[in-house]
């Protein structure tokens, strides 16, 4: 009996029309109850043995261990008519349902892998794929998404047709507190026994900020001073920002509470004048840079 419950039967056959042949049947574990499949000929003979009662003695069925499938079978036969001169023949058979695949299925991901920016999007095509006619329900899950990252499958289960495929959509979102790094995502299929990966880094956003003044006029007397505010806003990355001033008259100068300015934050730009100071009124640029990139507000300075 093999590892599918089939069940072989090897024998020899003769007849006063035929010479002693090699024989075999067998019936699976779904044939009806007290019946066997027809009979299949391992190898005919082509002659009698005329000179000795004995017969069968080498005779034997056993199966092959390597697959537990293959049915093993040697029995005697005479290829021509002798008083006792038999030969032996040895071969070999199988049902055919026996090792025959299991229907299985398959993952993919295109691409397999995705760079990203802080608070951007990518998506990646998520294939099943039938195998030996598979067409049953897969739930597909996704671990391995970095923190304040939302990692999602759409539709989250699928079915392939029987040998065929069907697909969903991994979105990978970030946000502006992704930790940057490199990190492997993994979809599974009905659990672990399926999977497949995609590969995702996530690099810093570019660094800005923007500026602005808390007025946008100031007044001062000669030998006196004022200040005002300078707000800097984060809009993305972690910047720190250099602040200066450009515009003043003679005789006059502005210094800053903070400078460096880590954004987001504020920073008091006191302005003084001596008495020897020109009266007018003066166009003052406040300027922040952080590398490459800078920003500018301006406010109306009066000296009286």
């Amino acid at each position: 009996m093999d590892k599918a419950g089939d069940i072989a039967l090897g024998y020899s056959v003769s007849s006063s029309t035929g010479y002693p042949s090699v024989r075999y049947t067998g019936r699976t574990p779904t044939d009806p109850l007290g019946t066997m499949a027809s009979e299949a000929s391992l190898w005919e003979g082509a002659g009698s043995q005329t000179g000795y009662s004995r017969w069968g003695d080498y005779t034997s069925m056993q199966i092959d261990p390597s697959d537990d499938c293959t049915f093993w079978y040697v029995n005697e036969y005479l290829p021509t008519t002798h008083p006792y001169g038999w030969f032996t023949r040895i071969g070999s058979f199988k049902f055919s349902g026996c090792g025959a695949p299991t229907p299985d299925f398959s993952l993919s991901a295109n691409p397999a892998s995705a760079t990203l920016t802080q608070g951007n999007a990518g998506n990646s095509t998520i294939t099943v794929s039938s195998v030996s006619g598979f067409s049953s329900s897969v739930a597909l899950t996704v671990s391995g998404c970095p923190a304040n990252t939302n990692c999602t499958l759409n539709p989250a289960s699928v079915t392939p047709a029987a040998n065929g495929s069907t697909a969903s959509t991994l979105t990978i979102a970030t946000t502006a507190t992704t930790p940057p790094g490199t990190y492997t995502l993994t979809i599974n299929g009905n659990g672990s026994g399926h999977s497949t990966t995609v590969s995702l880094t996530v690099n810093p956003a570019s660094s800005d900020f923007g500026i602005s003044l808390s007025a946008s006029t100031l007044t001062v007397n000669r030998g006196s001073n004022k200040a005002l505010t300078v707000n800097v806003t984060k809009i993305s990355g972690s910047s720190s920002v250099t602040l200066s001033v450009s515009g003043l008259p003679s005789e006059t100068n502005g210094s800053f509470s903070v400078n460096p300015l880590t954004a987001p934050g504020s920073s008091k730009l006191t302005i003084s004048t001596n008495r020897a100071a020109s009266k007018g009124t003066y166009t003052v640029t406040v300027t922040g840079k952080y590398g490459s990139v800078s920003h500018t507000a301006a406010f109306t300075l009066t000296i009286k």
